[in-house]
């Protein structure tokens, strides 16, 4: 909806990906719009959402899940473990992961497949086609329902900042592992 709610539109993605409407706790968006949108740039305008907003909302994920018959685990991580091949490892086909690259600013994004080619991401950001079209190392999809960019594995583990859709540095990277229980 605004150029600052990737965070939370991602989590919201991750959720309905995993599990049906009506599985899904009045609680849990509670939680996503409560916990994140929490950084805020110079004009006191919201500015996006914070790697510690994120870790708390993985925390709360769980605690409620503990308590309730919402069956998701959520896992937080940070810094050199999260690179291409850990990304492999952890997404199977009861999870997905919530991921934060770099566009022009950072920017979350939710990962869906991953292949030894592509990863397969879902960007709640919409783009045409075209956007791309100077960079095969993105492609915009617009007939899945389930990712709508297909990201080079290469560029996705770059560490290079300035690349759209990088993890970039090693010790600035973060993703937040979500699977269904």
């Amino acid at each position: 909806m605004t150029k600052v709610d990737c965070g939370p539109t991602t989590f919201t993605n991750a959720i309905s990906y995993l599990f049906e409407r009506e599985e899904i706790p009045a609680e849990a968006l509670k939680a996503i719009y409560q916990y994140t949108l929490d950084m805020y740039g110079k004009s006191g305008r919201a500015s996006g959402t914070s790697r510690q907003a994120t870790s708390h909302l993985s925390y709360w994920f769980n605690e409620f899940s503990s308590k309730h018959k919402f069956k998701l685990k959520s896992e937080w991580f940070s810094g050199r473990e999260v690179d291409i091949n850990f990304l492999k490892k952890e997404l199977t086909d009861n999870s997905v992961i919530v991921l934060r690259v770099w566009s022009v600013y950072e920017h979350y994004v939710l990962v869906t497949k991953i292949d030894d080619d592509y990863v397969y991401l879902f960007d709640s950001y919409y783009e045409l086609a075209k956007t791309y079209k100077n960079d095969s190392n993105i492609k915009v999809i617009s007939d899945e329902m389930y990712y709508n960019r297909k990201v080079k594995t290469e560029r996705l583990d770059s560490l290079d900042s300035s690349k759209v859709y990088a993890m970039g540095e090693l010790e600035k990277r973060e993703c937040i592992i979500m699977r269904r229980i």
